[in-house]
C-alpha cells in the first residue's frame, strides 16, 4: 500500500575544500600519516569526541 515506507534523506553540501583528502575506514583526514596518527590514538584511549 502507497505510504507504508518511511523515506529518509540526507543532503549535505559546502564549498570544495580544495586539499588532499586521505581515507580509510572512518577516517578521513589530509594525509595517509595522519590516519595511522588517529588510528594510534583510537589504539590508546587518547581519541576523543569534541
Amino acid at each position: 500500500a502507497t505510504g507504508d515506507i518511511a523515506t529518509r534523506m540526507l543532503v549535505i553540501a559546502g564549498k570544495p575544500l580544495r586539499e588532499p583528502v586521505s581515507k580509510y575506514g572512518p577516517f578521513v583526514m589530509n594525509t595517509p600519516e595522519q590516519i595511522v596518527e588517529a588510528i594510534r590514538d583510537l589504539q590508546s584511549g587518547s581519541f576523543s569526541r569534541r
